[in-house]
């Protein structure tokens, strides 16, 4: 190992904890979801778009692009409090005057995928989820792009230099 030294803790939280434990100096490193704190520098990652996943027979299911607007008494299953791409949802529907149905808090994954092929709604995801082959083989489970992009990063404080 170069650095023999170095400990590996994986902890999955939503992103403003990471934040907060960056912040407290109980890690060095952390993976960031812009907009980035700026008491923290941070190497941009990776920059994906935001999906709308949609069961077939869903009213939204023919959208090529699915708008705040759009959203207006749907139900959605979303990472919840704590999460930046929550918090940015629910920040622009109120801004263009959309309220949203029921939310369902939950990872993204199996739990949104049951949620979507069962119709009760619509479910978040990322770039990566709208290539995993559970939601590609589906036929009644479509990938719809959003008017979003989410960015994340390494971010570490301002005092630490990586060598």
């Amino acid at each position: 190992r170069a650095h023999p030294g170095a400990s590996i803790e994986y902890l999955e939280t939503p992103g403003v904890l990471v934040e907060d434990m960056l912040l407290a100096k109980r890690f060095d490193l952390g993976l960031v979801v812009h907009p980035y704190h700026p008491e923290l520098i941070v190497r941009d990652a990776i920059t994906t778009p935001v999906y709308f996943f949609v069961h077939a027979a869903h009213p939204l299911a023919n959208h090529e692009r699915i708008m705040p607007q759009d959203l207006e008494g749907v139900s959605v299953h979303m990472p919840g409090e704590g999460f930046k791409s929550f918090e940015s949802i629910r920040e622009t529907c109120k801004r263009e005057g959309v309220k949203l149905g029921p939310l369902s808090y939950g990872a993204v994954g199996y739990g949104m995928y049951e949620y979507v092929s069962q119709n009760m709604g619509v479910g978040w995801g990322l770039g990566l989820h709208a290539k995993l082959p559970i939601f590609r083989s589906n036929p009644k489970v479509r990938c719809i792009p959003s008017w979003m992009t989410l960015k994340a990063g390494i971010g570490y404080l301002r005092t630490h230099v990586l060598t």
